[in-house]
């Protein structure tokens, strides 16, 4: 190990640095929309009309990247809808991939996260969800695409309304789910 020095013109030697943040991108989303339908069906979320909702982040081959998601489900008056939610990821032109999911047990559905709500249809939930990747880059950095997804487990016709109340008056309300990427260094 070589000692850490501070050079005469003001830098410093003999330091290696690895696990700091190097650059923190962050996506808000306020678009409101509805995904009704049949059980064990993933439904994209999307920051505007036919748009996916797709945070993306440049990083260097080697490094890692921290997701933090917030994501906000309105329940609907007809039944709550049992809601699972998945972060997947893709490099350049590559095919999504999960960023990770709960362990295999039984029967049971494997995923990031959760939202259920027992409440009326003024209720909206928050759930929240970390995790890290260290995507395999082929160059030397890399476009990383995100995309949140939710999947629907209650039972038929269950609304998931995103970033809003199902009752539009003035108790009813909107929000902002938001993704934030953090580049790590090796």
């Amino acid at each position: 190990m070589s000692p850490i020095t501070i050079n005469g013109n003001g830098t410093v030697s003999g330091i290696t640095a690895g696990g700091l943040i190097s650059q923190v991108v962050t996506s808000t989303n306020n678009y409101t929309e509805v995904h009704t339908g049949t059980a064990n069906t993933e439904y994209t979320i999307n920051s505007a009309s036919g748009t996916a909702w797709e945070p993306q982040i440049t990083i260097t081959q080697g490094n890692k990247v921290h997701i933090s998601l917030t994501l906000y489900l309105g329940k609907s008056s007809g039944g709550d809808a049992n809601a699972y939610f998945d972060v997947y990821y893709k490099v350049d032109s590559g095919s999504y991939t999960k960023v990770a999911a709960g362990a295999s047990l039984g029967s049971r559905s494997q995923h990031l996260g959760n939202i259920r709500s027992y409440a009326g249809g003024y209720n909206i939930e928050e759930s929240s969800a970390q995790a890290e990747i260290t995507p395999s880059i082929s160059g030397s950095t890399g476009v990383i695409t995100f995309q949140v997804r939710l999947t629907q487990r209650a039972g038929s016709n269950r609304a998931m309304h995103v970033n809003h109340t199902e009752q539009d008056n003035s108790e009813g309300g909107t929000t902002v789910s938001t993704f934030t990427a953090m580049e790590i260094t090796a």
